[in-house]
């Protein structure tokens, strides 16, 4: 009887552990700061962004409008 009380209480922790404990979230450590585009207002990596004459843009073809 023991055995099965402890045989339940384990398999009651293992579906806890894997369905129910929320996960945490781990930080990559590679975090991004993200611009909007002087032209068109959509938000892009400033990694991946166009920059010229100091304005952030998220593509050549809007840098080219920009510098109309």
């Amino acid at each position: 009887m023991l055995l099965k009380i402890l045989l339940l209480i384990g398999v009651i922790g293992a579906v806890y552990a894997l369905f129910l404990k929320k996960k945490k979230v781990e930080s990559r450590g590679d975090e991004q700061t993200m611009v909007p585009c002087k032209e068109c207002g959509l938000y892009v990596s400033s990694d991946e962004g166009v920059v010229a004459d100091g304005n952030h843009y998220c593509s050549l073809e809007c840098a080219k409008k920009g510098a109309r």
